[in-house]
């Protein structure tokens, strides 16, 4: 017989989908919405720590690009629950030491940022000490 349908000899191929750049920007949006919704309900339902615990967690599985039910999925029932536990835990410690990582490069920054602004006015009070000097 002949073969039938749109999928013809590559019946067992995964299907792929091209999409278009209008499309791809579609789904940008909807996922940027649906992160600002999601932030907006975590900032609403717990106070500011909790809030940044929960946005550093979800960070550092996003740089692992893990979910932790992905850990979950491949075992039985009797052993999920205690899988979820030391994947939560795990993501827990991830989560602390990416905020200690940020601490350190917020205190890095904020010391050149510092350094900075001395070097300019440290600059500028020599300048206006000379231009007296010459002028005075």
């Amino acid at each position: 017989g002949s073969k039938g349908g749109r999928r013809g000899s590559n019946a067992n191929a995964p299907l792929e989908r091209q999409w278009t750049e209008k499309q791809k920007a579609a789904a940008v949006r909807i996922q940027a919405a649906q992160r600002g919704r999601q932030a907006r309900h975590i900032l609403g339902a717990n106070d500011l720590d909790a809030a940044r615990d929960i946005f550093a967690a979800r960070q550092a599985m996003r740089e692992r690009h893990l979910e932790a039910s992905t850990l979950a999925r491949h075992h039985s029932q009797a052993e999920g629950d205690v899988v979820t536990l030391m994947a939560n835990k795990k993501v827990l410690e991830e989560a602390h030491q990416y905020q200690k990582k940020r601490k350190d490069e917020d205190e890095l920054a904020a010391i050149q940022m510092q350094s900075l602004y001395r070097g300019f006015r440290d600059r500028r009070a020599v300048r206006r000490g000379r231009e007296d000097a010459e002028g005075g």
